[in-house]
């Protein structure tokens, strides 16, 4: 399937620009001078990426911004300008913008985005094909159980998560429709909640903190020796699948430091020189 970005840009320097670099680059690119054109396209197509050149007067490209951001909540939308000031900045960022170029953009920071685009997509994506029709139809159930209850999103979500592991997008777009609420309001609220991940996770998930009373007693080398010895970063997945790794902030469990967790198990006193005794506990 093609990788598509969509170019916004109504004097065509924008769109020039990018023409021949990224379909050099093999990409599939779609441009329009018309904001009601570009609504249209991005209704319509799955784009990794929208690069959408902002003028002087800059409030109707803000406000595509946000109904793009709304209608394609995992697209990249990288916003450029020839005259930034702060407040196109500010605006364009809260509308949905996750980058800000200064015009001329350079072919080096085109491909960039593009393949940050691709990246993005692809981290919401991973392992889909893991998700069989079973699982679909476990998904199904629980939006069906929980529809008529009142804030239903949370724990709709939650047990998706459990049942599934985490929450790609192909899962978001299913909640947001059989809750019948926007795509934009799901990913918001599992970007929000730090309970929530769109990242496979392994197995055993190992959880190290990297609070105060654990960071001084050494937490941050046992994270350097699981990392060191599985080859894991922090925030990846062993390549059999078997441990993921990631570093919180506090798991309440301060008198216990340094402290980690394996899925539901806590963990108290670990010290890096022991830790891999402990994980060969898991299968």
């Amino acid at each position: 399937m093609d990788t598509k970005i969509l170019v916004v840009d109504n004097d065509k320097s924008l769109l020039q620009n990018c023409k021949s670099v990224l379909e050099t680059e093999g990409y599939a690119v779609d441009y329009c001078m018309s904001h009601s054109e570009a609504e249209s396209l991005f209704k319509n197509n799955d784009y990794v990426l929208m690069m959408i050149y902002m003028p002087e007067c800059y409030a109707e490209t803000v406000q595509l911004i946000r109904s793009a951001r709304s209608v394609r909540p995992g697209m990249l939308i990288s916003a450029v300008s020839d005259a930034p000031s702060h407040g196109s900045l500010k605006s364009a960022v809260a509308a949905g913008a996750k980058n800000y170029l200064r015009a001329p953009v350079a072919q080096p920071q085109i491909i960039a985005e593009a393949k940050k685009a691709v990246s993005r997509a692809a981290e919401g994506h991973s392992c889909c094909s893991d998700i069989t029709p079973e699982i679909l139809a476990g998904l199904d159930e629980i939006i069906k159980n929980n529809k008529s209850r009142q804030g239903a999103l949370i724990p709709v979500l939650q047990a998706a998560q459990e049942l599934i592991g985490y929450l790609p997008v192909d899962v978001l777009k299913r909640v947001a429709s059989g809750l019948d609420i926007p795509e934009s309001e799901v990913h918001g609220v599992v970007s929000f909640y730090s309970i929530f991940t769109m990242k496979p996770k392994g197995r055993h998930n190992i959880r190290v903190c990297l609070g105060t009373a654990c960071y001084v007693k050494g937490s941050e080398e046992i994270v350097k020796k699981i990392s060191e010895e599985l080859k894991l970063d922090v925030g990846g997945m062993t390549e059999d699948k078997k441990f993921s790794l990631e570093t919180v902030r506090c798991l309440g469990a301060c008198g216990l430091a340094p402290v980690l967790v394996v899925g539901k198990e806590t963990f108290g006193d670990v010290h890096a020189k022991d830790v891999m005794n402990l994980l060969k506990q898991f299968e």
